[in-house]
């Protein structure tokens, strides 16, 4: 006997796609969450995980205000004029939801850079 389909069914897909049909309100706010959750935990159901997390830090603004990191495949960490531009609109944006990333990492294989320590943030 063949299983009946659940009803999270197709449930990623439509969560992908409500963004690009209601616009930026489209998405509860432990729908954001379980969305990005999605991207990092692949193949599980992450809706419980989102909505506890935004009940233990008390909202999306703390859950979203994080530390950003990329690399410099170079291998110098020192921020580039890119990199200062893009930390200060993640700022900008970080306001608007009234958050704000506590830090901007930049790892190369010859050290870390913190914009927050060099002042940037």
């Amino acid at each position: 006997m063949e299983e009946a389909p659940s009803d999270a069914s197709g449930h990623r897909a439509r969560l992908r796609q409500r963004p690009f049909e209601g616009g930026g309100g489209a998405l509860l706010d432990h729908e954001l969450v379980e969305y990005l959750l999605t991207l990092a935990i692949p193949r599980r159901d992450t809706k419980a995980r989102a909505k506890s997390l935004i009940a233990r830090l008390g909202g999306t603004g703390p859950l979203l205000s994080a530390n950003a990191v990329h690399n410099h495949p170079s291998g110098d960490p020192t921020p580039s004029q890119a990199d200062i531009r893009l930390t200060r609109d993640l700022i900008d944006a970080g306001r608007r939801m009234n958050s704000a990333p506590h830090n901007y990492l930049i790892v190369g294989a010859q050290g870390r850079s913190s914009m927050k320590a060099m002042g940037l943030i």
